[in-house]
Parts: C-alpha cells; sequence; structure tokens
C-alpha cells in the first residue's frame, strides 16, 4: 500500500579513505570466513593492456559482479567451493566476511616507459604467483579460490612472499 508508514532506521556509514585511491602496483589477499573456516583469494593490480595502475579498491566492485564478468573471481570461487547459488540469491553473501589485505609494491606513475610498466607488473605477478603457491601449500588447495598463477617463475621475491605469509599464519 503506497501509504504504508515506513520507518527509517540509522544509516550503515560506508566510509571511503583517501589512501584507497593510491594508483600502484599491489599485491593483495582477501580473506573469505564462511562458517568458521578461511578461505582465500590472491589478486594484484597493473593492467597487461592498458598504461595504468589503479588501486585495488577498484578490483573490489568487478570481485562482486552476479553478472558476466571475468573479474568476479571471488563469486565464481564462492559459487565453486562454498557450494552457495549467489547469482539466484545475493543474499547469502551476508553470511560471509570478506577482509582485503593490501601490499604496494611500487607506486604508479603515468609518465613511466611502456618497459617500466611492465617491469613493475611483472613483479607484482611474480609476487602474486608466489602467494598462490604459498597459500596453497599452507592452508590446502581448496581454501585457495586461485586456480591458475599469472606467473611460471617466481624467483626473486621469495622475501616478499615469505612476509605475507607470515603476517596470516601468526594470526
Amino acid at each position: 500500500m503506497i501509504n504504508e508508514k515506513v520507518k527509517i532506521g540509522k544509516p550503515e556509514v560506508i566510509e571511503l579513505k583517501p589512501e584507497w585511491f593510491r594508483m600502484g602496483y599491489y599485491v593483495y589477499v582477501v580473506l573469505i570466513q564462511y562458517k568458521r573456516k578461511k578461505y582465500y583469494y590472491i589478486g594484484m593490480t597493473g593492467d597487461r593492456k592498458h598504461h595504468t595502475a589503479r588501486s585495488p579498491f577498484y578490483r573490489m566492485g568487478g570481485h562482486f559482479s552476479l553478472g558476466k564478468s571475468t573479474q568476479n573471481q571471488i563469486i565464481k570461487g564462492i559459487i565453486k567451493s562454498l557450494k552457495l547459488n549467489v547469482k539466484e540469491n545475493p543474499n547469502l553473501l551476508c553470511g560471509i566476511r570478506f577482509t582485503y589485505y593490501t601490499w604496494l609494491v611500487k607506486p604508479f606513475d603515468n609518465k613511466v616507459l611502456p618497459e617500466k610498466h611492465k617491469e613493475n607488473r611483472e613483479l607484482a605477478e611474480r609476487i602474486e604467483s608466489g602467494l598462490m603457491r604459498k597459500f596453497k601449500v599452507l592452508f590446502g588447495d581448496e581454501f585457495v579460490f586461485n586456480k591458475h598463477e599469472s606467473r611460471k617463475v617466481i624467483t626473486g621475491v621469495e622475501k616478499q612472499v615469505e612476509q605475507i605469509c607470515k603476517y596470516f599464519v601468526d594470526k
């Protein structure tokens, strides 16, 4: 009925912090908690096709797209690993906690030469792939949503991978 009384409660406040928009080559880990179990998704920023490296904040929206997307790996992981049909019932996401952890590998400068952009992106990719491998060993393949590594060779980033892994092992 149009004249129904609608009670408006307190607002949910979502504050966007300025540093969330800092452009750069990042690696990030999404901790997904569901029914007292922990799952992980590992990602990075730095575009292969365009000369840009946006903050992980911009990737978050794509991760939760319920339509056809190449960025919604978290939704795909929830469907495959958690066996939840969130495309038919998006409210199922309300029972899952998502926490993003990000590490800036290199800042982005749009004046940098394409070769340097590629070098910075590949550095972030090596760390991302190293984290995928290590997380699968530490936590089990079934608890890591990533199925494909972006880089086969990950030499030179072992210290960074260990540092990030230690953060999650110590939690």
